[in-house]
């Protein structure tokens, strides 16, 4: 049974030194290696106890292990042979971990380029929507603008229709006013001017005159005429005041009219 302890303790001497060499392999793996190392070294001290304690007819023969009767494979070669084999285990596991390792990173950069790839797409279809919506928001204002010269226009064109009409009918009853006005006025100045000019317009009686007496009597008709003259004048100033008045009077009441008609 001391034998079997011994080289229980040998064999994980040996396998710790091996695991502490290879510092390549993760803690888990060896935690792992470390576990099936003592479960194997444990069964074979269990069964090494079971075949020296029990009885000679069931006892099992361990000639592969080389500690019954002495003879057989020695303990060395066993332990040698064991930890090869723990050492190839643990290689495969190496390159497995390895393998998978690059497995992973593989996976990992396709996923990364994948996003990239994914990103740049998005990015893409974002211009590509910003580039359309502003087109249609300037083919939007290019629209409303239009709408707006037309409805202005049309507008415009309205307004100088109705202006035109109103200024037609002004004319024509303007018209018909002023002929009335003036077949009336005419005849009215015309008697006034009959009338102003029997009352100026006095006999002239002369023949009993002297000399002094037309001298004084032309220069009192040359005074006369001068007075007229000036009446004149002023008449006619105050005639051309009264057209200016009357146009402007008229332009007024068409703009007032024409006001009140867009008003409507």
């Amino acid at each position: 049974m001391s034998f079997f302890l011994l080289l229980k303790q040998k064999i994980f001497c040996r396998m710790l030194v091996t695991i502490q060499l290879m510092v390549a392999i993760d803690f888990h793996s060896i935690f792992s290696i470390l576990c099936k190392s003592m479960a194997t070294v444990n069964c074979l001290v269990t069964r090494g106890a079971a075949t020296f304690s029990g009885p000679p007819e069931q006892r099992i023969h361990l000639g592969w292990l080389g500690v019954v009767g002495g003879g057989g494979v020695p303990p060395r070669d066993i332990h040698r042979k064991r930890q090869e084999k723990d050492l190839s285990e643990l290689q495969s596991l190496i390159e497995a971990h390895f393998i998978q390792r690059k497995k992973d990173e593989e996976e990992l950069i396709a996923l990364v380029n994948r996003i990239e790839k994914r990103r740049t797409e998005r990015a893409e279809q974002q211009r590509i929507r910003t580039e359309k919506e502003k087109e249609r928001q300037a083919r939007l204002a290019e629209e409303k603008e239009r709408r707006e010269q037309e409805e202005q226009r049309k507008k415009l064109d309205e307004d100088a229709k109705k202006k035109k009409v109103l200024t037609n009918m002004t004319h024509q009853y303007g018209g018909i006013q002023q002929k009335g006005r003036k077949g009336a006025k005419k005849q009215t100045e015309r008697e006034k001017k009959k009338k102003i000019l029997a009352e100026r317009r006095k006999p002239i009686n002369i023949d009993h005159l002297s000399e002094d007496k037309l001298k004084e009597k032309a220069s009192e008709l040359w005074q006369w005429m001068m007075q007229l003259e000036a009446e004149k004048f002023d008449l006619s100033e105050k005639l051309k005041r009264q057209k200016y008045d009357v146009s402007a009077d008229i332009k007024k009441q068409q703009n007032n009219r024409f006001e009140s008609l867009r008003r409507l």
